[in-house]
């Protein structure tokens, strides 16, 4: 379950029950503020309307849990890594798979992209930490 809350009241401003499938791995707010995306076990991100609620998209793009969410700084995209070893970079508004980086050789736990979108770095249980460019930029 994935919930907006009230950090001086405690009280939830927002329950989103579409998530049933899964226990969730990464959690990232959009930098617009406008939507959260949530990565599950069950090999999916969703993506909902932050004060709404409402459900915009499934991508369902990884074949392992996914363990890590990143916005790039426009909150056009979203770079999503999992334990299917990769990193895949996504339209969060229509979730069209733009580039899957297959750098790793394990579980890929954090990602980032540069404050200025050119970059994406990637953490992986590989023990490396790689450093990329973004296909915006290409």
């Amino acid at each position: 379950m994935v919930r907006v809350w009230n950090a001086r009241t405690g009280k939830t401003l927002i329950y989103y029950s579409e998530y049933t499938a899964g226990i969730i791995e990464a959690l990232a707010w959009s930098p617009d503020g406008g939507s959260i995306a949530a990565g599950s076990r069950d090999k999916t991100v969703r993506v909902w309307q932050a004060f709404t609620g409402a459900l915009l998209r499934t991508y369902k793009g990884h074949t392992d849990a996914v363990s890590a969410l990143a916005w790039s700084p426009n909150s056009q995209y979203i770079a999503s890594g999992s334990g299917d070893k990769t990193v895949q970079v996504w339209n969060a508004h229509t979730g069209a798979t733009l580039f899957t980086y297959t750098g790793h050789s394990n579980t890929v736990d954090a990602v980032s992209w540069s404050t200025n979108g050119r970059y994406i770095t990637s953490g992986s249980w590989d023990d490396t930490v790689q450093v990329w460019v973004a296909p915006s930029t290409r």
